[in-house]
């Protein structure tokens, strides 16, 4: 079992929904666990507020953190934050591939989680398959699979995957 796994489940983490962004910001793939409040917005215009969110607190991140003198400067990244009755949980690749998950407001921080999505799912099926173009939509059923799998052994409590429209760009989970 990985570390982000035993990590996991030690306590309650059931995810609502799972957005990854393109180095451009390009939605690329989310996925619905939970319903979440009822808005007129869709997927795509959820993905674009939390892209931007992401991208606001990534920037002010240096700018809040106290100096430090003598030593290396430490990360400022955003890994996750608590908001109401959820929270957002952040992991940027070294290559700018962002995942987002939403979960229940008292889950432990899960960017190891999304580091391992990142490093055994995303990187082997989308970006290293000749026949996957990672600057489109994931349409893989094999990936939906592997994210649910992974979501699975560190704990997570999921709902039935919901039915999502396509997105801007076509991002949708194929279930």
């Amino acid at each position: 079992t990985s570390k982000a796994a035993q990590t996991m489940a030690s306590a309650s983490l059931a995810p609502y929904c799972l957005f990854i962004y393109s180095r451009s910001g390009k939605l690329l793939f989310h996925r619905e666990w939970r319903a979440q409040k009822s808005t007129e917005s869709g997927p795509s215009q959820q993905a674009q507020l939390l892209f931007g969110v992401l991208t606001t607190l990534e920037g002010i991140g240096p700018r809040l953190a106290p100096k430090s003198r003598g030593k290396p400067e430490a990360t400022t990244d955003v890994h996750y934050y608590r908001a109401g009755k959820y929270a957002v949980h952040h992991y940027r690749s070294g290559t700018g591939w962002r995942f987002a998950l939403l979960t229940n407001e008292d889950a432990p921080d899960c960017s190891p989680l999304l580091r391992q999505l990142y490093c055994d799912v995303f990187v082997p099926l989308v970006i290293r398959n000749p026949l996957a173009d990672s600057s489109e939509p994931i349409a893989l059923p094999l990936f939906d699979h592997e994210v649910d799998q992974l979501l699975l052994r560190s704990g997570a409590t999921l709902a039935p995957p919901r039915p999502t429209a396509a997105a801007a760009g076509g991002a949708s989970s194929h279930v």
